[in-house]
């Protein structure tokens, strides 16, 4: 199995959010935009799967391929959405401890979700040097999921997004980040109820996208 960092092509196979697009639409054409997926689980699963290198984004992608199907469902996207503000906030105290400051942003700003725009100031205050600017930048990261959060009103699916992607860059700096990543999105995932794959259109994902043969 292979799955590139981008978007991909016909000719170089695709990522993750190609195959689950592939699956929904066959060869009409070629993206990483399934209408199928939850924004912002789409939003936090390109980000893993650009952030992996060969191998790793097989080995830890590869057994959930299919199961960010069907998630689309806008009910369910303030929930996730919250989801992605508090892990990004925890993302980001992790940041700051790794600078030597000990600080819990949930605490301090629990889930309001304007709020998280200090709780980005606040944390990058203490930001000093290159370790500190990681721990700054994560901060940030929450303070856009926030920001998306308060604006979700206004375009839902785009916010919702933003709120994952943004919980996305705050996770790349913090410890084993990409497992911890890879299991927000399946908690996500967990959310809705699994969809039955019809294992045909399941095969001809796998062959055009992952070049799987067999």
């Amino acid at each position: 199995m292979k799955l590139t960092r981008g978007v991909g092509s016909k000719e170089t196979g695709g990522c993750w959010m190609a195959v689950n697009h592939y699956y929904e639409n066959g060869s009409l054409d070629w993206n990483d935009q399934p209408s199928c997926v939850c924004p912002v689980i789409r939003a936090l699963a390109i980000t893993l799967n650009d952030r992996l290198i060969d191998g790793e984004r097989e080995r830890l992608i590869g057994p959930h391929l299919f199961t960010t199907m069907g998630t689309r469902d806008d009910s369910l996207m303030p929930k996730r959405v919250q989801m992605a503000v508090r892990f990004a906030l925890d993302c980001a105290a992790d940041a700051l401890d790794g600078v030597g400051v000990k600080h819990d942003l949930r605490e301090d700003f629990g889930e309001d979700y304007s709020a998280a725009w200090y709780a980005a100031e606040y944390a990058a205050g203490y930001a000093a040097g290159s370790a500190g600017y990681a721990a700054g930048y994560a901060a940030w990261s929450a303070g856009s999921a926030g920001y998306a959060a308060e604006s979700a009103a206004e375009s839902a699916a785009e916010y919702a997004g933003y709120a994952g992607s943004a919980a996305g860059y705050a996770a790349g700096y913090a410890a084993e980040s990409a497992e911890r990543l890879l299991q927000l999105i399946l908690d996500m995932c967990a959310l809705s109820t699994p969809v039955e794959l019809d294992a045909g259109k399941r095969t001809e994902a796998l062959r055009v996208v992952c070049g799987v043969t067999a």
